[in-house]
């Protein structure tokens, strides 16, 4: 797992440093392979965030290509990757420690 750094939290917060109403409209992106650790990564982050939107990209739903063109614009490596306004700022299962930096974020 790759932890939060103060630096990816950072590059999302400049992106997404405008005022509240626009801080709602970003956008959360799940990549998952539909692995338990995918799907408990994503039951974690609606439980933590029952108020946003997570827009889920899984492998199964992906005939055409375009979530692996998406992914590698984004520079997701593995999965499950979490994505705020096109950067990456999760990979892996979250802890608690992940949680807490994300709620500073979202």
């Amino acid at each position: 797992m790759f932890p939060l750094s103060p630096k990816r939290l950072e590059d999302v917060k400049n992106v997404t440093n405008q005022n509240q109403e626009e801080v709602w409209k970003m956008k959360i992106e799940l990549f998952s392979a539909e692995c338990r650790l995918c799907e408990r990564t994503l039951g974690i982050l609606e439980e933590n965030f029952p108020n946003f939107e997570i827009d889920v990209h899984r492998a199964s739903e992906c005939k055409d290509g375009s979530c692996c063109a998406l992914a590698e614009q984004y520079g997701v490596r593995a999965v499950p990757s979490l994505v705020v306004d096109g950067k990456v700022v999760l990979v892996g299962l979250p802890d608690e420690h992940d949680i807490k930096l994300l709620s500073t974020l979202l």
